[in-house]
C-alpha cells in the first residue's frame, strides 16, 4: 500500500524468500507497477472552518460582497499545474435580475460570463492554479434592489475542474441584512414635484393642504407609527389650526404677561390625533 497523495512513478519491487536458521530459500519477487490516477482539484473557502465554505453577510444598499475568506481560500490540484474550468452558481435568486456574481479576470486567461437566467457564473480557459485562485478569490454577490429586497439566505455554490474531474462543492452562505428604508410622501399627487400649493381665502372656512392624488408609500412596512403636520410659520399664532377629517382639536388657552394667547392644553376629539400648540403640529398616529 502506498498512502502517499500523489505518489513517485516507477515500478516496485517486493522481493520473497524464506530460512529454516540454516539455509536460506531462493528469493521470489512480485513487481508492482503504479498507475497514477488523477485526482479532483480541492477547493476551500475558509480553511479556518472544519469544512470546505464559508459564511458571509451582504447588508442591503452596501454594494458588493466577496464570498471567500480571501486570507484563508486554499486552491490544490496534486496533479496539474493548470485548471480549465470554475462553475459558480447562485441559489434561490428570488430578486432575479437584481442579483449577481462577478469575478475580476484582469491579467489572466481566464474568461467570465454570467447567466440571469439560472443565476450561474462561468468561468473558463486553461490557466494557473494560482490565477484561478486569484479569480475565484475575487467573486462577489451583490443586490441592486433597495426598495423590499428577498432576505432569504442564499447559497453560492463553487466548483473547479482540471478539464477530467471536478472538485468537492464549496459553498458561500450568504445571510441578509435588509435595511428599513423612510416612508415617501407626496402631497402633490400627479404634479411635478413633491409640495402642494393652494390658497386659503378669508371667511371661507378650512381649505384643503393636500392633493386628492397624494402618494403615501413605505416598501418595506404595511403600517406606519405617525404622520406629523405642521405650521411652520404661523403668523396668527392660535388663531391658525389644522384639523383631521373636519374635527378641531380641543384648545385650553390662557395669556401670558403681555396678554398673547398661548395654547397650554389639547383634548382628543379623535382617538389618534393631537395637536400641539407650541410648535402647531397635528400628529396622526395608531
Amino acid at each position: 500500500s502506498n498512502e502517499i497523495e500523489e505518489p513517485s512513478p516507477g515500478d516496485r519491487v517486493v522481493e520473497f524468500f524464506v530460512t529454516d536458521e540454516v539455509n536460506r530459500s531462493i528469493s521470489s519477487y512480485t513487481f508492482v507497477s503504479v498507475q497514477l490516477v488523477n485526482d479532483a482539484p480541492i477547493l476551500d473557502l475558509n480553511t479556518q472552518l472544519p469544512d470546505l465554505h464559508n459564511r458571509v453577510s451582504f447588508v442591503e444598499g452596501e454594494g458588493p460582497l466577496v464570498l471567500a475568506n480571501i486570507s484563508l481560500i486554499q486552491l490544490i490540484d496534486y496533479d496539474n499545474l493548470n485548471l480549465s474550468l470554475a462553475i459558480i452558481s447562485l441559489s434561490p435568486s428570488p430578486d432575479m435580475l437584481h442579483e449577481v456574481l462577478h469575478a475580476s479576470t484582469a491579467g489572466t486567461n481566464v474568461v467570465s460570463y454570467y447567466n440571469y437566467t439560472t443565476a450561474t457564473l462561468t468561468l473558463n480557459g486553461t490557466d494557473s492554479i494560482r490565477n484561478y485562485l486569484h479569480v475565484i478569490a475575487s467573486v462577489t454577490y451583490n443586490n441592486t434592489n433597495t426598495d423590499a429586497p428577498d432576505e432569504t439566505e442564499r447559497e453560492v455554490r463553487f466548483t473547479v475542474s482540471d478539464g477530467d474531474k471536478y472538485s468537492s462543492i464549496a459553498i458561500s452562505y450568504v445571510s441578509f441584512q435588509g435595511v428599513n428604508n423612510h416612508p415617501s410622501l407626496d402631497v402633490n399627487g400627479d404634479g411635478i414635484g413633491i409640495d402642494y400649493t393652494t390658497e386659503f381665502k378669508e371667511e371661507q372656512g378650512p381649505v384643503s393642504i393636500v392633493d386628492p392624488g397624494l402618494s403615501l408609500i413605505d416598501v418595506d412596512d404595511d403600517t406606519l407609527a405617525f404622520v406629523s403636520v405642521r405650521i411652520t410659520n404661523p403668523l396668527d399664532g392660535d388663531s391658525e389650526f389644522l384639523t383631521v377629517d373636519n374635527v378641531t382639536m380641543e384648545k385650553t388657552v390662557i395669556s401670558n404677561q403681555l396678554g398673547i394667547p398661548k395654547i397650554i392644553e389639547t383634548t382628543l376629539l379623535v382617538a389618534n390625533a393631537t395637536f400641539n400648540s407650541i410648535n402647531h403640529e397635528l400628529l396622526i398616529s395608531g
